[in-house]
């Protein structure tokens, strides 16, 4: 099987993970409990060593460096406070330098521009402005996500306190202490010079809250956190309450498509974090109604991203914040993956719609202006090979990596690992490989037959 390790890794993983001094009994939600104390007996029994490599040398290379903070950004913020969290949208330019190719969002239309000043800014959809992105927060923002979420599972896997102290400092430094703190407020995210300040969107540059929320969660048994659980926790329940009152969450939560998919996970996971159990089973209950009735047709295609420039990469995207729902609506069991709308609209036809084109057994019929990979619909997929007992999605996730070490490195089998071991020969059956149009298969013949019972 494809994560069998040989006699001595096993030893020596074996010897780590009982070394291992984090609690077992963890308070998360977005990466289950159970889900990584089995990926930890996995690890203990000889399997992941690819994954759990992986893990480490992310988490090595955030152990040096000095900590990000929202002091840190060129960009003034409009209140006057720099602890305000401050970004532009990432797809705005100066209208009077716009890059070539720029087309506004779908049904959008841009007001005049005075070309003396470059105001206001334009959306050029699916085409990032960088220059503006490193002035405001979001790329420090990034950065310290990605670097909390891999320190804090080291921590976890390895137990090695070095991994704790450092994500103990990431999270004091932006979140706690107060010379460099982020209020907890989210008003002048994705703003657009010369027209707003900020907006709902703001939110988007925080769909890793489930995620951070757990690796806080993580830290819970590191002598390092001891004196800032409580902080923290404080620091969850205070930006919650202020999406219960924000007209910025309110207009994120009325998005129609991946925004207001994502504002649900955000919401859940801190309405979690923060005791708020019913307001996340009020929310939870609704996902279908507000969310999948009216974002996804009986076809499966969620013609809101499809519209989009880069409409394969928003639609994969919108997939993995339906999963992130799905774990955290289950909670309040709602079984968001086996919900079927009026219409026949279901997650499910959402990702079947996706796997002809995944294949290469179809052309991708609409704009997609960047490269991009199958691979995104790997956290997906597990998800519905879990919920849906099925078998044929983990091996079509399989196959969309270019070999098994791709697919065995994948921090997803640590998190979330499958509960359907696939072997080698079943992978390179189903393998695919990309170009720069897509994905075509190995082989041409009988493309239907690799991916029996899901399609259809």
């Amino acid at each position: 099987h494809l994560f069998t390790m040989t006699a001595m890794n096993y030893l020596l993983l074996a010897l780590a993970c009982l070394a291992i001094h984090p609690s077992e009994a963890q308070s998360t939600h977005w990466w289950r409990a159970g889900d990584l104390q089995r990926a930890k007996e996995q690890l203990a029994n000889g399997h992941w060593h690819a994954a759990y490599e992986g893990i480490l040398q992310a988490a090595n290379g955030h152990l040096t460096g000095a900590p990000f903070s929202v002091m840190n950004k060129t960009l003034k913020a409009p209140s006057g406070n720099q602890h305000d969290y401050t970004s532009i949208a990432i797809y705005e330019w100066p209208c009077n330098a716009t890059p070539p190719g720029c087309k506004d969002y779908p049904g959008g239309h841009w007001p005049a521009c005075d070309s003396s000043t470059g105001l206001p800014w334009r959306a050029c959809d699916g085409i990032e402005d960088e220059k503006a992105i490193q002035e405001g927060d979001a790329a420090q923002s990034s950065r310290m996500q990605s670097g909390l979420q891999a320190l804090s599972l080291a921590y976890y896997f390895r137990g090695n306190e070095t991994y704790a102290d450092k994500a103990c400092q990431l999270a004091d430094v932006w979140f706690l202490n107060s010379a460099t703190y982020m209020t907890p407020i989210l008003k002048y995210g994705q703003s657009c010079p010369g027209s707003s300040d900020g907006s709902g969107s703001g939110f988007i540059e925080w769909t890793a809250f489930p995620a951070l929320i757990d690796a806080a969660a993580l830290l819970d048994a590191a002598p390092c956190f001891k004196d800032k659980q409580a902080s923290m926790q404080n620091w969850w329940s205070s930006f919650y309450n202020f999406t219960l009152t924000s007209s910025e969450a309110h207009e994120e939560d009325d998005m129609k498509n991946n925004h207001g998919t994502w504002y649900d996970s955000t919401s859940m996971s801190l309405a979690l974090a923060s005791g708020r159990t019913s307001d996340a089973a009020e929310r939870a209950k609704a996902v279908g109604s507000r969310r999948v009735d009216p974002q996804i047709l009986p076809s499966g295609q969620m013609p809101l991203e499809t519209a989009r420039t880069k409409g394969a990469s928003y639609t994969m995207y919108n997939l993995e914040a339906f999963a992130h729902v799905a774990v955290l609506a289950s909670y309040s069991n709602v079984d968001l993956w086996t919900y079927v709308g009026s219409k026949g609209q279901s997650v499910r036809q959402a990702v079947d719609f996706l796997i002809p084109f995944a294949t290469g057994a179809e052309v991708w019929p609409y704009s997609q202006i960047i490269n991009y990979t199958w691979s995104q619909l790997a956290l997906p997929l597990r998800h519905a090979s879990i919920a849906l007992h099925n078998s044929t999605y983990e091996t079509l996730l399989c196959s969309f990596f270019d070999s098994d070490v791709k697919y065995l490195e994948q921090q997803l089998n640590l998190v979330t690992p499958p509960v359907y071991n696939v072997t080698g020969a079943e992978c390179d059956n189903k393998r695919v490989h990309r170009t720069t149009k897509g994905w075509k298969p190995a082989t041409v013949t009988q493309l239907y037959t690799l991916i029996p019972g899901v399609v259809g």
